[in-house]
């Protein structure tokens, strides 16, 4: 059975959306953190809406991040697997199931969650020397390549934000209609 046509076209432009830029060609590729920035050996299971245009479809991802590496898997509803993701620091992989009838740009889902997720500090090392840079106010971090807005993420906390992960984010694309909105489910520390 193939993946569900919504689910394919979806991610395909969620993710794809960020490469190019209204009416300026194609975006360079957003540098890869090192796993070791987030500063913690954390498990985490999140429920994920993707809404663009007028559709919206669900998906589950759980990731790991430890000091050495980062990992990432995207589930279907029932639990099948779609993709796994590993960054190293050194490599990136990826790897798609049968089900999705089209790749999806992995390396671009791995740095939107690092966007979302990891310390200003790491992220704005990583963006010196490159057009890209990192504005965060009032629990909103704006993505900008050259002047131009590219994302929105918001993250809402249950606790103060103080070294903890979001509970909630919401990204929302300024090049294309789309808003990616992360519940987080479950979260192990080790």
């Amino acid at each position: 059975m193939k993946c569900l046509p919504v689910v394919a076209i979806v991610c395909v432009f969620l993710l794809a959306a960020c490469s190019t830029l209204k009416g300026a060609g194609t975006l360079p590729p957003l540098p890869l953190l090192p796993p070791a920035d987030l500063g913690k050996h954390v498990q985490l299971s999140q429920r994920v809406m993707v809404t663009f245009a007028d559709q919206s479809q669900t998906f589950l991802g759980a990731w790991v991040a430890s000091a050495e590496r980062l990992d990432f898997v995207g589930l279907t509803p029932s639990g099948q697997r779609l993709l796994s993701l590993s960054y190293d620091s050194q490599h990136f992989s990826e790897h798609y199931s049968s089900l999705m009838e089209d790749p999806i740009p992995g390396r671009e889902v791995l740095s939107h969650l690092q966007l979302a997720n990891w310390p200003r500090a790491s992220i704005e090392r990583q963006l010196e020397m490159t057009d890209w840079r990192l504005a965060q106010s009032d629990g909103e971090r704006r993505l900008y390549f050259k002047d131009n807005l590219i994302l929105t993420i918001t993250a809402s906390y249950t606790e103060d934000d103080d070294g903890k992960l979001p509970a909630a984010i919401r990204i929302r694309s300024h090049v294309a209609p789309y808003v990616l909105e992360v519940e987080t489910l479950q979260v192990v520390e080790k």
